[in-house]
């Protein structure tokens, strides 16, 4: 039997996010606005901090399962921990009801095929 090779542009993109995601950590306060020149958009910055913790955990799990779905999964799953936290919902009941959402899903998807 074959082994699966790895996809290895999911471990480019993840090294790429986070390289850019620990530049907007070191860079920027989570109130300021990341300013971009050519088009004139200001961004926020925990917004952009959220979507490259998702696009670095997406990309890094699915390249350790070997599974893309998974990767979105457990991606999702921290940064909707993480928007909790953010929001100031600190309580342990929140994060089992978490997992036991995601878990649900996971298997929902694995029971499909």
């Amino acid at each position: 039997m074959r082994r699966k090779k790895r996809p290895l542009f999911l471990l480019l993109i993840s090294i790429l996010s986070f390289a850019a995601l620990s530049y907007i950590v070191f860079s920027y306060s989570p109130s300021s606005l990341i300013n971009i020149q050519k088009p004139k958009i200001d961004i926020p910055s925990a917004a952009t901090f959220f979507v490259l913790v998702f696009i670095f955990f997406s990309s890094f799990s699915g390249y350790l399962f070997h599974n893309v779905r998974r990767g979105i999964l457990l991606g999702t799953s921290i940064v909707v921990y993480l928007l909790l936290r953010f929001f100031g919902l600190r309580n342990i009941f929140f994060l089992i009801i978490l997992i036991a959402i995601f878990a649900t899903i996971e298997l929902t998807f694995s029971q499909k095929k």
